[in-house]
């Protein structure tokens, strides 16, 4: 897959307002649909930010797909970063597999092919070798912060290092969407 040429977020509120759908259909349109949608959740009382890291609601992050997914069927450039940032798991192998399990009942539910899925690695999408090794064989994205490289080490050489220590052997299958800027929606 080239690199897209927007990157845009929502969550499963954004998918039920068609207003918002719209919009996104003349973004993808604009750059002939070279565009990866990727879902936040919604918070629930008392969260701020990226909330908890997890899933709040499988039924309402399945429907927000499936509707994202009707209206995009047609346009198979998008893909589907199916939810953004998974720091709520665990990032051991079994908090892997918890992970993958619940984005394959999202998948299934939303009617999504796999082929145009991409799964964040664990944590804050730096880990995609515990995705790996829960046996996801589709794409994945890769998040990258410049702080994850020591203070006074933020070198170019350092931070090829820091990410090809992260990704190496995975290939293709790994989209590092922090490394590349992209414009958001």
């Amino acid at each position: 897959m080239p690199w897209p040429d927007i990157r845009g977020p929502g969550d499963p509120t954004d998918a039920a307002a068609a207003a918002v759908l719209q919009n996104v259909q003349r973004y993808v349109a604009a750059v002939n649909g070279a565009a990866i949608i990727c879902m936040w959740d919604t918070l629930l009382p008392g969260q701020t930010g990226h909330g908890d890291g997890r899933v709040n609601n499988h039924t309402e992050m399945a429907l927000a797909w499936g509707e994202i997914n009707r209206v995009f069927a047609a346009v198979p450039a998008v893909k589907f970063e199916l939810f953004n940032e998974p720091f709520g798991y665990k990032t051991d192998d079994r908090g892997a597999r918890a992970y993958l399990a619940e984005m394959a009942g999202i998948i299934a539910s939303a009617g999504l092919a796999e082929a145009r899925v991409i799964l964040d690695g664990m944590g804050y999408a730096d880990d995609v070798r515990a995705l790996n090794r829960a046996g996801w064989d589709g794409a994945m994205a890769y998040h990258f912060y410049p702080n994850w490289v020591p203070s006074g080490s933020e070198t170019s050489a350092a931070y090829a290092a820091r990410v090809l220590q992260d990704i190496n052997g995975l290939g293709s299958r790994v989209r590092a969407a922090a490394v590349r800027c992209n414009r958001a929606l």
